[in-house]
């Protein structure tokens, strides 16, 4: 999730658990490839989901659409943002924080 990537307050141990596991993705990402095991991080925000049910929009994506994004760009990167919308609000986000 991408609310691991900076603070996210009311949300604490949600963003805190996030942000281990972004982590815990990249060191995985440099100690496997050596093994040819790609390991990548997807840091979306707002996927519809049976969290967030809202209908998909500009603003977030079916989860179908995260996972078909995501697939095009493994074994590219240790952390991406597959969604235009979600690559463009974690720039801004890492601007602000």
């Amino acid at each position: 999730s991408g609310s691991g990537n900076q603070p996210t307050p009311l949300l604490a141990m949600y963003a805190s658990t996030k942000a281990f596991v972004n982590e815990f993705s990249q060191c995985l990402h440099f100690e496997m490839r050596d093994f040819n095991v790609d390991v990548m991080g997807v840091t979306p925000y707002y996927v519809t989901s049976n969290m967030y049910k809202k209908e998909p929009s500009i603003l977030n994506c079916s989860a179908e659409r995260m996972v078909n994004d995501s697939l095009v760009v493994l074994g590219h990167y240790d952390i991406s943002y597959p969604y235009l919308f979600h690559a463009i609000l974690g720039n801004l986000m890492k601007l602000y924080w």
